[in-house]
């Protein structure tokens, strides 16, 4: 199993500025309980905003990200 992880956070007072640096992490599994970072040049990912909610689709090997302000964006995976 892998781990997909995203955020940001750009509503904070303006005294400590946006939190927006994370564009998606992949975290691949080795079955193990182990897991590794998988760069986003070979992830794939590079996701815009404030990401509030995701959701898994395995039907159609995708996942959709509900992002706060903005469509959602699906990617597909292999």
């Amino acid at each position: 199993m892998n781990l997909l992880l995203a955020g940001n956070e750009s509503q904070f007072k303006i005294k400590l500025g946006k939190a927006d640096a994370n564009h998606g992490i992949l975290l691949s599994g080795d079955g193990s309980g182990n897991f590794s970072y998988v760069d986003q040049v070979h992830s794939g990912l590079n996701i815009q905003g404030d990401v509030k909610s995701m959701i898994h689709i395995s039907k159609l090997k995708s996942v959709v990200f509900g992002i706060n302000g903005k469509q959602s964006v699906t990617y597909k995976y292999r």
